[in-house]
């Protein structure tokens, strides 16, 4: 049961406990816990969340409403990239407030252009750059 919870050494083990459910819960001594950036201190940034917006040339309206973002700026946004309909777009996501992340329904349709493309909405004169990922 210890073992399962990444635990090998009894001398780990400050408290344990048999659940109502069978199950072991267990407080590991101070030394034997994991060190976190809350443990160490560290101050650390929340990760924006990604939402999915268009899936095989559909709208997903859930991550779409997720986003923050409508129809109409989704829609200006695909246009500046170059792209006439959501039909076009295999799969886009939105990070965080300005990121939107593309790839062409059909590759041949975009010769040149790798499977993500970002675009960064509050430059506008930012052109972009293509990720081989």
């Amino acid at each position: 049961m210890l073992r399962a919870q990444g635990i090998f050494r009894l001398s780990e083990v400050e408290t344990a406990a048999t659940e109502p459910n069978g199950k072991l819960s267990v407080q590991k001594k101070a030394f034997a816990s994991p060190i976190t950036p809350q443990v160490m201190g560290i101050p650390v940034a929340e990760v924006d969340a990604t939402h999915l917006i268009i899936a095989a040339g559909r709208l997903v309206p859930q991550g779409l409403a997720q986003s923050g973002k409508d129809q109409a700026w989704l829609e200006q946004e695909l246009k500046r990239l170059g792209y006439n309909s959501i039909e076009e777009v295999y799969l886009a996501a939105v990070k965080g407030e300005n990121t939107l992340y593309t790839s062409p329904l059909h590759q041949q349709e975009r010769p040149g252009q790798s499977i993500y493309y970002k675009y960064k909405a509050k430059n506008p004169g930012l052109t972009g750059f293509f990720c081989s990922c």
